[in-house]
C-alpha cells in the first residue's frame, strides 16, 4: 500500500508539472522589447526604425508590427509576418520624416490574431521621438563653414611656407 501511495504522489506531481509547463508554453502573446531610431533627422528624409519584438504563438500565427501616431493610431508603417514559437525578433521598417522641424512622439506596436480576430498583448507598445532639424549648412553640404574656413586657412599658411623658402630659414 505504501509503495502505491508513492507511484500515484510521483505521478500526480508529473501530471502537475506537465500541466504548469503546458499552461506556460500556450500563453499567447507579442510584446515590443526595443525600438532603435536616429536621434535626429532631416526634414523629408527616410528614417530606419529597428524593432525588436518578443513573442511565443503557440500555433501558426499571423502578427503585424507597425509604427503608428500614439494620439490617433493611424498606421505610418507596417509589416506583415507570420510565425510559430516563442522567438524574439527583428523587424526594420521605413518612414519618411516630416517636412516641419520638431519633436515627433511616436509608438511602435505588435498586433496579432487570436481567436477573436486582431488583438494586442496589453502594454505591448514601446513609445520613442524623433527630432527633426535641418543640417547645419556650409558652403559644402556636409562640412559646416568654420571647417571649411580653418581648412582655407591652413591651405594658404602652407602654400605661403612653400613659396617663399629663403623666409622661412
Amino acid at each position: 500500500m505504501n509503495k502505491m501511495f508513492k507511484t500515484g504522489v510521483v505521478l500526480l506531481f508529473l501530471f502537475q508539472f506537465t500541466l504548469t509547463v503546458y499552461a506556460q508554453t500556450t500563453d499567447i502573446y507579442a510584446v515590443v522589447v526595443s525600438v532603435d531610431v536616429p536621434d535626429t533627422v532631416a526634414p523629408g528624409e527616410a528614417v530606419k526604425v529597428l524593432i525588436a519584438v518578443e513573442y511565443n504563438f503557440p500555433e501558426h500565427t499571423q502578427g503585424i508590427v507597425g509604427v503608428y501616431d500614439p494620439e490617433s493610431w493611424e498606421a505610418i508603417a507596417e509589416m506583415d509576418f507570420e510565425d510559430q514559437g516563442n522567438f524574439e525578433s527583428g523587424f526594420e521598417l521605413e518612414i519618411i520624416a516630416p517636412d516641419e522641424e520638431g519633436t515627433y512622439e511616436l509608438a511602435a506596436d505588435v498586433l496579432y490574431f487570436g481567436e477573436e480576430g486582431l488583438t494586442f498583448t496589453e502594454g505591448s507598445e514601446a513609445y520613442f521621438s524623433i527630432t527633426v532639424s535641418k543640417p547645419a549648412e556650409g558652403i559644402i553640404p556636409g562640412f559646416p563653414l568654420v571647417a571649411l574656413l580653418v581648412g582655407l586657412g591652413f591651405a594658404i599658411y602652407s602654400s605661403r611656407k612653400q613659396l617663399n623658402p629663403i623666409n622661412s630659414l
